[in-house]
């Protein structure tokens, strides 16, 4: 099946910025088992088109989940500038703290850490932190 001009600038839009993530377009080559970089060279600039096969065979050399060169990651926030926040490390704590003093619970350290882990995570994705979340887990340790 042919794919459309936009799933081929997705993909070598993707892969360029894989080969930055990597540092350059030899580490990527042999990560794939290839002899020379020349073949992902070709791709990079267009001149060769990146087959679903060769774009899943990129995926798995680079840890990238399946289909991942064909989705737009330019949207998305880099996650570094929400997990540098520490008002979110902070307001995890805190709504952990409210949550286990409103429920009179009592919990480990290790389930704390946990929860704090989790609420802090989805903070980050949500960019707020979220008492009922905290609240919600607390009372499952209970």
């Amino acid at each position: 099946m042919a794919k459309t001009p936009d799933i081929q600038a997705q993909r070598r839009a993707n892969l360029k910025s894989l080969v930055t993530q990597r540092g350059d377009l030899a580490s990527l080559a042999k990560a794939m088992g290839l002899a020379a970089s020349s073949y992902l060279s070709q791709m990079a600039g267009g001149h060769r088109t990146i087959s679903d096969d060769t774009a899943r065979a990129i995926e798995r050399a680079a840890g990238k989940p399946v289909r991942w060169l064909d989705e737009d990651h330019t949207a998305r926030k880099p996650a570094r500038q929400v997990a540098n926040d520490t008002s979110f490390v902070q307001g995890a704590v805190q709504a952990v703290v409210a949550a286990q003093q409103e429920l009179n619970a009592s919990i480990t350290p290790e389930k704390y850490a946990e929860i704090v882990q989790l609420v802090y995570e989805l903070a980050q994705l949500e960019e707020a932190i979220s008492p009922d979340y905290a609240k919600r887990l607390v009372k499952l340790t209970m």
